[in-house]
């Protein structure tokens, strides 16, 4: 009787083709610092907690016991914003569960570290194929030092091969999900000079909220959607981190005055971290008079500097002034509330 994965393993020895090698050469993993900061969140490193693969005599959608049964669409959603945040998709890729079985798990039907994009072609490997679920485990432990709590770690499997992608090669930022990579702030270099941004980067932010957080927060209703996105200018300030670990803001002058006298929404954005700030009281601002005057020697602008660093419990805090600030941290959290 013919058995496929027989001629398979004999026309990829007659070819000299190594599945596990065109499996590395072509799959998309997370950056792990986003695995890092998911657990954080969630020990699991689940992106979608208390969700897990529906049986075939479950029906997907329903709740049992807290949990949310799934087909694979929580997984496919969660690996791809984990990689691309909300920048372009990639096409014919598909979400593979590494450990057998674990999808049926809520703790890793969504854990970012049990999840890699495959060509659409291979996907159907992490199933049937010994050597490639070998190999993905490993290269999961060895990306992120993980394993599910009921197994032991893998071990290196013979053959194993070179030529993985570097994750930073799609996944680079630890925080994606804000389109910052997409429309950049232009001129938000040390001297963080003011910016009006269009009302495109805005809706761009609340829509990334929205998609983002669904299940997470109180949507956004549409009156108070177009009242943000209705012709009001926008002040955004680049964050830099010094070696110390603190996040720095260089605010201008004419920076403080824009947030004090007009009804707009100022945005921190914390680069090569996961938080960013709105602040939706220009009042708030108020409190940047507090801090001590120093000039750009190059431009002769004067400016405060503006330094937060993070506390234990993940919020915010600077030495200067009390902060009662929001912050998203990765794609759950408290979100702000309109």
């Amino acid at each position: 009787m013919l058995n496929g994965d027989d001629l398979l393993a004999a026309g990829t020895v007659r070819l000299g083709v190594k599945l596990p090698a065109l499996v590395a050469g072509c799959s998309l993993w997370a950056h792990p610092r986003v695995f890092q900061e998911r657990r954080k969140l969630n020990p699991s490193g689940a992106w979608f907690p208390n969700t897990r693969r529906a049986r075939n005599d479950e029906k997907r959608g329903e709740v049992v016991n807290g949990i949310t049964l799934d087909d694979n669409s929580k997984a496919n959603q969660a690996i791809k914003k984990a990689v691309f945040g909300s920048g372009v998709m990639p096409k014919r890729y598909s979400a593979c569960h590494i450990w057998p079985k674990s999808c049926y798990d809520p703790r890793y039907h969504t854990c970012i570290a049990n999840l890699v994009l495959l060509p659409v072609a291979l996907a159907s490997l992490t199933d049937h194929d010994s050597e490639v679920i070998a190999c993905l485990k490993y290269r999961s432990f060895e990306l992120y030092g993980w394993h599910p709590d009921d197994r032991p770690p893998p071990e290196r499997p013979p053959g194993y091969p070179d030529g993985w992608l570097d994750p930073s090669f799609v996944s680079s930022k630890m925080w994606k999900d804000v389109p910052i990579a997409k429309r950049p702030l232009v001129g938000m270099s040390c001297d963080h000079g003011e910016q009006s941004i269009d009302d495109h980067f805005i809706a761009d932010v609340l829509r990334s909220i929205i998609k983002n957080f669904d299940g997470h927060y109180e949507k956004i209703d549409r009156r108070k959607f177009r009242e943000i996105n209705g012709g009001r200018r926008i002040v955004a300030l680049s964050a830099r981190k010094n070696i110390s670990g603190s996040y720095i803001f260089d605010v201008y002058e004419n920076q403080i005055g824009f947030c004090r006298n007009s009804p707009s929404l100022l945005i921190f954005c914390f680069h090569e971290s996961e938080y960013f700030r709105i602040l939706p009281n220009p009042s708030d601002c108020m409190l940047l008079k507090n801090f001590t005057s120093y000039r750009n020697s190059r431009n002769g602008n004067m400016y405060r500097r503006f330094t937060f660093r993070e506390t234990s419990s993940g919020s915010f805090s600077t030495g200067n002034a009390s902060l009662d600030a929001i912050f998203y941290r990765g794609t759950q959290g408290i979100p702000y509330s309109f």
